[in-house]
């Protein structure tokens, strides 16, 4: 899911970077384009519905690294 914003590369890879601990640097190879220098989910099905978001992207990267984490730790998920 997602919230209907607007979200650039660099703003989620920050966010990514903060979540995890990174303290490197991150090289774009503008020479490549990935085709889309910002991403939005279309969510207006979903809020025909009612539904509206309630987690922000920092907590959702969070939870979502820690259940990454948590899973692998115990052995259900392998690289």
């Amino acid at each position: 899911m997602g919230t209907g914003k607007d979200q650039t590369i660099e703003e989620l890879t920050e966010v990514v970077k903060e979540v995890v601990g990174f303290k490197g640097r991150v090289i774009n190879d503008l020479s490549k384009p990935d085709g889309s220098p910002v991403k939005r989910l279309d969510i207006k099905h979903m809020k025909s519905l009612g539904w509206v978001a309630s987690t922000s992207l920092v907590e959702g990267v969070t939870n979502t690294y820690l259940d990454f984490k948590g899973r692998l730790k115990e052995g259900s998920l392998r690289l």
